[in-house]
């Protein structure tokens, strides 16, 4: 069997890729079913030696025996997904295997050695100003409150390795731009890449972006909020004061790239043209000045401010925190927290609303009915655990969730 890995990198369509291909099964090419379409999260806890620190985890309040297990069934389903005889290509997918350290790199590449002949690895590459851009939105979303003092794609740690281990002949790195994409789309050319059929995925629009008054209220939340990660509870919150956020600042025009120009690092551009032979088309230059980040980040105008004071007034909240931005957007954020229904443009939202990946594990429970597949113990699992979040006191609920999660088959 031959094994497609695909590495990222990071910030290059991979969400896109990897929601596409979630039950992608052609009868000679399949995704693997590792409990993730993004296979990041079973494949670092995996072989990470750092697992238990893995930011996954550490975000759900995860304790230590609970994310071995983790790892221990990541391995389990790697290797039962490997043992299929019946496909001649594997496909796996996720950027964090690209933050595998060489060595780790080289135990999962030894474990599909023992089952697959053949390794292709590919990697999609970025731009290093839009990178720095969209990595910067990115980790503001997941809490950052700080300005890093370069944000690098580190072209060099993320495909040496792998060249190193299989030869350049296995590696193929191409360039993340609209204009060298097949039809300027992600998926059709990692499908076109590797022969897949695009025309079998279910395609849906993904949007990671967020707006400019958007950032700016994650940014100052994430400064002054010391609260808002440890548990399940606290993330769906975050979830959905972000959601609310991009329903509030819908109007907003697009970020502007070259805001974070001082964070794109060229410096391994050199490599990567002499290595793979890619080479970005340079950056236009600013006819304007453009104000520090860390102005800009703190320019919150007065009209911003007044749209989520509408957002706080249509769901009850009559305090008057003044112009005080601060106050307002912790004061939202704890709104999700109390839970209940919130209105506003667009919205209607409950503490309970699902996040994506419920919705990845219900979209794939109903297709095992279209393909005649058994429901199994894990599926019904996740479904109960699911029916916990949302009656979290219910007698059956628990006592069934305790069952199943303590028994292994």
């Amino acid at each position: 069997m031959k094994c497609i890995l695909h590495i990222g990198t990071h910030k290059t369509g991979s969400t896109a890729i990897q929601s596409a291909l979630s039950t992608y099964d052609d009868g000679r090419s399949f995704y693997a079913q590792l409990g993730n379409a993004n296979h990041s999260v079973p494949l670092y806890t995996a072989f990470s030696e750092n697992f238990l620190d893995y930011h996954i985890w550490k975000k759900q309040g995860a304790r230590e025996h609970e994310i071995r297990e983790k790892r221990h069934l990541a391995l389990r389903d790697l290797q039962q997904q490997l043992a299929r005889r019946s496909r001649e290509q594997i496909i796996l997918s996720g950027e964090d295997i690209s933050l595998l350290s060489e060595n780790e790199a080289l135990s999962l590449l030894d474990l599909i050695r023992t089952h697959c002949d053949d390794i292709i690895v590919i990697a999609y590459v970025r731009d290093p100003l839009s990178f720095a851009a969209s990595s910067f939105q990115e980790f503001v979303q997941g809490g950052m409150g700080t300005i890093p003092e370069m944000m690098s794609p580190r072209y060099r740690f993320r495909l040496e390795k792998f060249e190193n281990n299989l030869g350049k002949d296995k590696l193929i790195v191409k360039c993340y731009s609209p204009a060298s994409l097949m039809d300027g789309d992600i998926v059709k050319d990692f499908c076109a890449t590797v022969g897949l059929d695009s025309g079998q995925m279910t395609r849906s629009h993904i949007n990671e972006s967020v707006s400019v008054h958007s950032l700016k209220a994650m940014y100052l939340l994430n400064r002054t909020n010391p609260l808002q990660y440890g548990d399940m509870k606290l993330i769906e919150c975050r979830l959905q004061l972000l959601h609310i956020l991009k329903r509030v600042f819908k109007d907003d025009a697009k970020l502007n790239r070259y805001r974070f120009e001082k964070l794109a690092d060229y410096t391994e551009c050199a490599w990567l043209k002499k290595e793979f032979n890619i080479e970005f088309p340079g950056t236009e230059e600013q006819k304007e000045p453009i104000p520090s980040l860390q102005e800009w980040l703190n320019d919150f105008p007065a009209d911003a401010t007044e749209k989520l004071i509408d957002f706080l007034h249509a769901n009850g909240i009559k305090e008057n925190f003044g112009m005080d931005t601060v106050k307002i957007i912790n004061r939202i954020y704890y709104l999700t927290l109390e839970g209940g229904k919130l209105i506003g443009d667009g919205l209607e939202l409950t503490f309970k609303h699902l996040m994506d990946n419920d919705v990845n594990m219900l979209r794939d429970l109903a297709l095992k009915y279209e393909s005649g597949k058994l429901v199994s113990k894990d599926d019904a699992l996740a479904l109960m655990t699911l029916a916990l979040r949302g009656r979290p006191h219910g007698t059956l609920i628990k006592q069934k969730v305790f069952e199943w999660g303590s028994v292994k088959e």
